[in-house]
Formats: structure tokens, C-alpha cells, sequence
């Protein structure tokens, strides 16, 4: 939608497993499956806030 923004995140630490590490952040990515489920039946823990 905006082209323009991005976010980052960076671990910084000794030994770190990039691939484990990778692993797990992909595994917490919302899938097409995720997207097309009924958001409504979710609590809004921020009401008000968008």
C-alpha cells in the first residue's frame, strides 16, 4: 500500500543461529489462509486506537 515504509528488525548477540532465527520469525508470518479468516471474531485489545 505504501511503498515507502518498511520495518526492521535486528538481533544482535554472539552465536546467534541466522537460520534458526529466520526459521522461527517465518513461521510467525500470516499466511493467505490466515488473511481470508473472519478478523471480526477477534478481541481488539487497543479499541479506539485506529
Amino acid at each position: 500500500m505504501f511503498g515507502d515504509r518498511a520495518s526492521r528488525l535486528v538481533l544482535i548477540g554472539i552465536k546467534l543461529d541466522k537460520g534458526k532465527l529466520t526459521g522461527s520469525l517465518d513461521e510467525c508470518l500470516l499466511t493467505e489462509t490466515g488473511m481470508a479468516e473472519d478478523w471480526s471474531k477477534l478481541i481488539d485489545n487497543f479499541p479506539g486506537s485506529h
